[in-house]
């Protein structure tokens, strides 16, 4: 399918490099854990293309706490789900960003747009009250990114149409609370 120049004005040179978190962050303030991330190399030509085509889009951050038993089940502390459409406008050549939790944000820039979308701000996982000191905890992280699909046929109809998927796969810190006390206790791996 041939395209015609400036159809596609945002799209970037394809990527190579594979989608991750990046900048796992953890504190404690005010009682709270909060944390803090992004997700990185997940906004590629096809996620733009695929928006621009006009399939609402979405981007959601899994995170999972829970405390680390060695012969028992895992302790589930907090599990969060923070999702966020993406939809392009083509009148007004905008994206028109949702949460989960209402608010929405209309942007032209595609560096704003990548930053909007896959930069979860600081974050509340857990009261800190829930928590023992000197117990080892397990933070998940993951981030996925993916398009509304379309009842079969008419996925034959637009060929020109590229829905895609990308995961992150699921990012682990171990964390010993109180985390001032030890910061050292507090490592990161990917999975």
């Amino acid at each position: 399918m041939l395209a015609a120049p400036g159809l596609y004005p945002l799209a970037r040179p394809a990527m190579a490099q594979e989608a991750m978190l990046d900048g796992l962050r953890v504190w404690e303030a005010d009682g709270e854990v909060r944390m803090y991330c992004r997700a990185v190399n997940c906004f590629t030509p096809e996620v733009i293309r695929t928006i621009q085509n006009g399939f609402t889009t979405t981007v959601a951050f899994d995170i999972n706490m829970y405390r680390s038993r060695r012969f028992w089940f895992n302790e589930g502390i907090g599990k969060l789900n923070v999702e966020k459409t993406v939809k392009y406008l083509p009148a007004k050549e905008e994206y028109q960003i949702r949460a989960a939790d209402g608010g929405e944000v209309l942007l032209k820039d595609v560096d704003a747009v990548e930053k909007a979308l896959f930069e979860l701000p600081e974050l509340t996982v857990a009261r800190t009250d829930q928590l023992s000191p000197d117990v080892s905890y397990t933070l998940q992280v993951r981030a996925s990114v993916w398009a509304a699909t379309l009842p079969l046929f008419l996925d034959y109809l637009l060929l020109g149409a590229t829905l895609v998927e990308v995961d992150t796969g699921w990012k682990e810190m171990e964390l010993v609370f109180p985390l001032q006390s030890r910061p050292d206790a507090n490592t990161e791996r990917g999975q």
